[in-house]
């Protein structure tokens, strides 16, 4: 193997490495705000939830006509605008277009789009076995 050759595999190692810590980072940035987000709010009345992001937040109160989220909003949209399409996609193969990326995030909130598609779908053969269905007859 040339030096060249060698010098080009360790390169896209070092790149993958890059990419992996960044992919981390990213997960434990988001991880801090769902926390701080589902310790220190409640959603208007309702108990607290890490479920719903800043974002998602955000597109709720746009679509309910409030200022404070129409203001956060604006920001939180510029800021993803710069990597982000204006597509969402959803389980079963939907697809949700709207300019702003708030919006975008309430729907697939929602719709829990987060998830991984084995969750939207059905179960595997091999777990169907294991699964009973709740008896709806019987009272708890």
């Amino acid at each position: 193997m040339t030096r060249g050759a060698i010098f080009k595999l360790h390169g896209l190692a070092v790149l993958g490495c890059a990419l992996l810590l960044l992919d981390c980072i990213v997960n434990l940035l988001l991880s801090i705000v769902l926390l701080v987000w589902g310790l220190c709010t409640g959603q208007e009345g309702a108990p607290a939830s890490a479920y719903e992001t800043l974002s998602a937040r955000a597109g709720r109160g746009m679509l309910n006509r409030k200022l404070a989220s129409r203001i956060c909003g604006w920001v939180i949209d510029r800021v993803f605008a710069l990597w982000q399409g204006p597509v969402a996609e959803l389980p079963g193969g939907r697809t949700f277009t709207h300019p702003s990326h708030c919006v975008r995030a309430f729907i697939k909130t929602r719709d829990l789009a987060y998830l991984p598609a084995d969750y939207h779908g059905p179960l595997p053969p091999s777990l169907e076995a294991c699964y009973t269905p709740r008896d709806s007859s019987r009272s708890t």
